[in-house]
This record gives structure tokens, sequence and C-alpha cells, in this order.
């Protein structure tokens, strides 16, 4: 985080316009305000808090869970809606990749059920998509930069603390993503 001024209030004239761009968890809700904490200032020895106008909420903000529409779409499109989401909150799902412990264990697992698993062909087919199937994980975030080359995206996972919250989404394993009150979902 940059402790660099980013606008000099003292001179500012009227008229001037102002932008920003902030992710706030929302913490208290009543009929006549919302209460948010700014999650890059979320630090145990400093919180900063505001408290907004339901209106304003309606007016200026995105929320990563909430959508009005589904889409269903194609991998393709559901990858083009993820590298154009901007600055803006999205919540995606997606298989994370899997380790070689999750493999053993899934194995160990499957052989403690059923010791005759390896001795049967549809067995062993099904066996061999699990094993090849990583944890579904939904990640609530916001764009660092679209594809590394490698066919996945740079994010930002909002619910883990700033600093230590980048992470890749594959975009082969992208099943869903809710940005600007819109759900796709790979068909």
């Amino acid at each position: 985080m940059s402790t660099q001024k980013r606008c000099d209030v003292s001179k500012l004239s009227l008229g001037d316009v102002l932008s920003v761009t902030r992710y706030y968890r929302v913490d208290y809700i009543t009929p006549h305000s919302v209460t948010v904490t700014d999650l890059e200032l979320d630090k145990p020895d400093k919180k900063v808090q505001l408290t907004i106008s339901p209106a304003v909420v309606e007016r200026e903000c995105y929320s990563h869970n909430q959508y009005t529409e589904t889409k269903p779409v194609t991998i393709t499109e559901l990858t083009r809606r993820l590298e154009h989401v901007g600055d803006t909150v999205f919540s995606c799902k997606f298989r994370k990749k899997v380790s070689p412990t999750q493999v053993h264990e899934k194995l160990t697992r499957a052989y403690t059920q059923d010791n005759a698993i390896l001795t049967s062909a549809p067995k062993r087919r099904k066996l061999s998509r699990t094993l090849l199937e990583g944890e579904e994980r939904t990640l609530v975030g916001s764009l660092a930069t679209k594809e590394t080359g490698l066919g996945r995206s740079k994010v930002f996972d909002l619910k883990l603390p700033f600093g230590q919250n980048e992470r890749q989404v594959d975009h082969r394993t992208l099943e869903e993503l809710i940005h600007k009150n819109v759900r796709y979902v790979r068909k």
C-alpha cells in the first residue's frame, strides 16, 4: 500500500472531479445507513470504518454475490468476462489445482472403502476422474492482471488480508462468475 498522496486537498477547486476505487466489508446495516470497513486499511491496530447512506450504496456499489440475471456462456466467453472485470468486485467459482498429497489421500480413501476398486474398469475410470478433479473454490476478488500467459488471471482475494491475498485463477477450471449483477455460468 502506497503512503504517497494521490491528491493534494489544498489544491482542490470547486468543480474538480475525484475518482476512488475501494473495497469494503459490510459490518452493520440499518434502514438509514450501512457501516463498512475499508479492507485495505483493516489492520488489528488500525480500522477505518465509514457509514454510508443506503441510497449511495445502491447507486455506487456492486456486491460480489448479487445478480439479477443468469447467462449460460461458453468457457471462452466466461474467461473473456473474467479478463474484463476491471476493478469491480466479483466472485468466481473454479477448481483448485490437485496436489500429489490430495491424489494420495483420494486413492487411500477409495481403496479403504472398496479394495476391489482397482479390479473393475468402470470403478477405475470413475476414480481417475475424481483424482484429476480439484476442490471447488469460490473466490471473492478484484482483478490484478489478466492472462499470465499460462491461461490464468492474477486476482486479489478480498477475503484475505491485503499484501497476502494474491491468487491465480486457472481459466480452464472456471465454472461461474458473478459480476455487475450478472451471473455467468459455464454451459
